[in-house]
């Protein structure tokens, strides 16, 4: 077993423990008892993810003393809406869950946005605890405390800022995983490595077989590399002001995509797209080389993702004129952006692999706003 933690110098009640290793049931219940007080907890998980793991966590939550209140609801990105977070909190309140509650979210990352959003805002805050059950979920969502859910403009623009008491990474979980849900997590282990080191992209490149074949040391070493530059991000910047935009590292197209797709793209898959369409936009203005965009293509087609932005997309999501995307509705789908300032949307861009193209007067920025011409000649010309 191994252990972070996020320390958050300014805000002690945001710094809490990462525990990640096979079969954490006896440090979670051991945690339960020191630091507990809670009389109800609400387990709350999707409908596929409860089905094969909330017996094991209801058990332990039970065995703790706690009275166990199980809500669910269907999985996929399509329920992280307004609407599901409000029929959780109706079913919260009919449970009769008071402030001396805990939430536990047991999932992935749509699950712990929901969950963790529910725990921000229900009796006006309680505590709550992650429990990831994917490999996205271990070494993106879990970390950091950002909480929320989609609306028709655009990916978590609603949301809250509201950390994990903290966070079980129990690697065993992965093991029930399809493929395509398994390996998804790794597009932003690759980023981690895009942004903040290049040791760790090159060990992700000498680790693919063994990761493809879920092997357990080798796993549990690049999950704890990953998690660490996540949480060394999130301890400089926890309300994401400057340092942590660099994480959105090829989002601004990935969640563009996402969104024009109908919810229908997986995160992960969306992220590994935006990966290579910001290094393209990089590379395009002179930042980037042609050889280190090759090896992110290299390594990401190991990991059985594309190799480049729009391949093997259904028309309406390919680029005019081979398919029916136009510009115009791309750049609306970014409109809303996180990162949009001053009606300008801003990417984060690569100088080289490990290392962020700072912008900015003084070179303090981690974005720069990026020209529509620039768009359309790096990725719609191409």
């Amino acid at each position: 077993m191994r252990e972070l933690r996020v320390t958050i110098q300014e805000a002690e009640r945001a710094s809490y423990p990462i525990f990640l290793g096979f079969g954490l049931d006896a440090i979670f219940a051991r945690w339960l008892r020191d630091h507990g007080s809670w009389s109800t907890v609400a387990l709350i998980s999707d409908d596929l993810v409860a089905g094969v793991h909330a017996h094991r966590w209801q058990a332990i939550l039970g065995a703790a003393g706690l009275d166990v209140v199980t809500l669910t609801f269907p999985a996929g990105e399509a329920s992280k809406t307004r609407g599901t977070k409000a029929r959780l909190e109706d079913q919260l309140l009919a449970a009769g869950l008071g402030r001396d509650s805990l939430i536990v979210a047991l999932g992935g990352g749509v699950t712990l946005d929901l969950a963790g959003f529910v725990a921000a805002t229900y009796m006006r805050g309680l505590p709550f605890v992650s429990l990831p059950t994917t490999t996205l979920a271990m070494v993106d969502s879990a970390i950091g405390g950002k909480t929320g859910v989609d609306t028709d403009r655009g990916k978590n623009l609603i949301g809250a800022f509201h950390p994990p008491q903290a966070v079980f990474a129990d690697i065993s979980h992965l093991e029930t995983l399809p493929e395509p849900v398994y390996l998804a997590g790794f597009a932003e282990a690759v980023k981690h490595g895009l942004i903040a080191s290049a040791s760790h992209f090159e060990a992700l490149e000498h680790a693919v077989a063994a990761l493809l074949a879920r092997d357990r040391e080798t796993l549990e070493s690049i999950l704890e590399a990953s998690m660490a530059i996540k949480v060394g991000f999130v301890e400089k910047d926890q309300r994401e002001s400057n340092a942590r935009k660099a994480l959105n590292f090829g989002h601004t197209f990935g969640h563009a995509l996402e969104r024009l797709s109908g919810w229908q793209l997986s995160h992960g898959e969306a992220v590994a797209r935006g990966l290579l369409a910001e290094c393209r936009i990089s590379r395009h203005l002179k930042l980037f080389s042609h050889a280190d965009e090759k090896r992110l293509q290299k390594l990401l087609a190991r990991f059985k993702f594309v190799q480049e932005p729009f391949d093997r997309l259904q028309p309406e999501l390919t680029p005019e004129p081979r398919g029916g995307l136009a510009l115009g509705d791309y750049l609306q789908a970014t409109s809303s952006d996180k990162k949009a300032r001053e009606g300008k949307v801003e990417y984060v861009l690569l100088a080289t692999i490990g290392e962020v193209a700072r912008g900015g007067e003084d070179g303090d920025s981690w974005t720069r706003p990026v020209a529509d011409d620039t768009i359309r000649e790096a990725l719609w010309q191409t």
